[in-house]
């Protein structure tokens, strides 16, 4: 489990069903000093990106308390995602 720390919709690929984040050579774990900062401005680029182009997001807000929980099933993760849009 890493923050990429610089995502954006550049460092996504969706091949064959499946997204693939690219360019995580300054990835951090969840342990460093700006760990959850990271993760709230790849939440918060995400979100702008999809929300300008007019598809539904979750809130910054709803979107981190989704990815830090510890029960999270990956495999569940589009039922989880339905249940809150």
């Amino acid at each position: 489990k890493l923050i990429h720390g610089d995502l954006s919709e550049y460092n996504l690929l969706y091949y064959e069903g499946r997204v693939i984040v690219i360019d995580v050579s300054q990835s951090v774990s969840p342990d460093h000093p700006e760990a959850l900062t990271f993760l709230q401005a790849d939440i918060k680029n995400l979100g702008s990106f999809f929300r300008s182009k007019g598809i539904p997001a979750l809130s910054i807000k709803a979107t981190f308390q989704l990815v830090v929980r510890p029960d999270l099933d990956p495999s569940s993760m589009r039922d989880e995602l339905r249940q809150q849009m």
